[in-house]
């Protein structure tokens, strides 16, 4: 798709599902469920939502170990002016490199995308980021402390048995 894009997991473990809110690590650049930790005028946690999870693979395991082969030495000869000198060098195999398919998700940033919602919405309402991870939530039903979040996008359809919404996302 070309409005989505590749990230990887935070924590690998982290069940992230289809419809999820998504939101940057500010520490390591890696994905997680947006949350609303403590809701203020200005929140950081709202500033780095990215998106839409459209793309999830939870069910393959979790790599538990990361094999990386055998390490060994081999000697080396250096010759200077005559003299010789023998020199450890140490010759690490890294290993299988593949990256589990766990560990990374598709993001939508554009479009009509549906998004897991909670609490009251209806359509026309702006989502914002809420303190339920991964759900977004009406701006219009709020207190004033919540109207500076970011909004996601505008609500167009209502699946109330899915606690979803169809949402034209529209990040700002």
């Amino acid at each position: 798709m070309e409005n989505t894009l590749t990230y990887r997991k935070k924590i690998p473990t982290e069940i992230i599902n289809i419809g999820d809110l998504i939101m940057l690590d500010s520490a390591t650049g890696y994905i997680q469920k947006a949350v609303l930790e403590y809701p203020c005028e200005y929140s950081i946690n709202s500033s780095l939502v990215i998106g839409i999870c459209v793309s999830s693979d939870n069910e393959t395991p979790a790599t538990l170990t990361i094999n990386g082969d055998k390490s060994n030495t081999k000697k080396r000869q250096e010759f200077n002016g005559g003299d010789s000198n023998t020199v450890e060098t140490i010759i690490i195999n890294g290993g299988d490199s593949t990256q589990n398919p766990r560990e990374i998700i598709q993001v939508a940033y554009t479009g009509e995308q549906m998004v897991n919602v909670c609490g009251p919405i209806k359509i026309g309402d702006r989502l914002c980021i809420s303190n339920q991870p991964g759900k977004a939530m009406s701006r219009d039903y709020l207190r004033q402390q919540y109207y500076n979040l970011r909004s996601i996008g505008k609500v167009i359809k209502i699946d109330k048995k899915k606690q979803q919404a169809k949402v034209l996302l529209d990040i700002e």
